[in-house]
């Protein structure tokens, strides 16, 4: 009787590997796949969670969902459940760090069927920083949104004063070219008339040559 029990236990942990692989065949999964393509995800800052403090969250909200799919990231902290859904539709709120959107069936709990990269906007800390008061957005680290938890401080300056000395030569070599020609602009007024003059005097010079030729 113990043979018999220890025989059957063998041949079901031999057999099972197999109908589970038969459940999730490569058929199957290509199916699922094209079901899972009519699934899509956008995401949007929270603007009212940034309001009380709270700066690193996003909604996602995700459209087509069906019944026996779910979406999740690579950690599972957030999932979302077509029992949650209205019509298809499902949002939660997620930190900036999600990362990607992945979407599973419930009958191939473990094929990733379709990934979504979204665009999580995180709050620049330095966004409103004196810094950053006359170059907003003008660049990365003074935009509204950008990760500077890996930005410190000193690099924070050096990025700026950097950009401010590019912007400031700029501006000076712009405004020293206006100066010259405003200084000079009675030399450069005579020496265009010169030109102009120059080049109508060639013009009937040549058609009168034409002529008598």
């Amino acid at each position: 009787m113990r043979r018999r029990i220890i025989l059957v236990l063998i041949i079901t942990f031999l057999i099972l590997p197999y109908k589970v692989k038969a459940e999730c065949s490569a058929e199957k999964i290509n199916d699922l796949k094209k079901i899972a393509d009519n699934i899509t995800a956008v995401s949007q800052y929270d603007e009212e969670n940034a309001k009380v403090g709270n700066y690193g969250y996003n909604i996602i909200t995700i459209y087509g969902l069906i019944d026996g799919f779910y979406a999740t990231n690579r950690e599972q902290t957030v999932i979302f459940n077509y029992s949650d859904s209205i019509d298809g539709s499902v949002s939660e709120t997620v930190s900036s760090d999600f990362g990607k959107l992945n979407i599973f069936s419930n009958s191939c709990p473990n094929q990733v069927l379709k990934s979504i990269d979204l665009d999580l906007k995180k709050l620049n800390l330095y966004y409103d920083s004196s810094e950053c008061s006359d170059i907003q957005d003008e660049i990365d680290v003074c935009s509204r949104f950008y990760n500077s938890d890996k930005l410190s401080y000193n690099s924070f300056l050096k990025e700026v004063n950097e950009y401010k000395e590019k912007t400031i030569n700029k501006k000076t070599k712009k405004n020293d070219l206006i100066s010259f020609i405003m200084n000079n602009i009675l030399i450069i007024s005579i020496g265009a008339f010169i030109v102009f003059i120059g080049c109508i005097y060639l013009v009937i010079h040549n058609v009168k040559k034409n002529r008598l030729d």
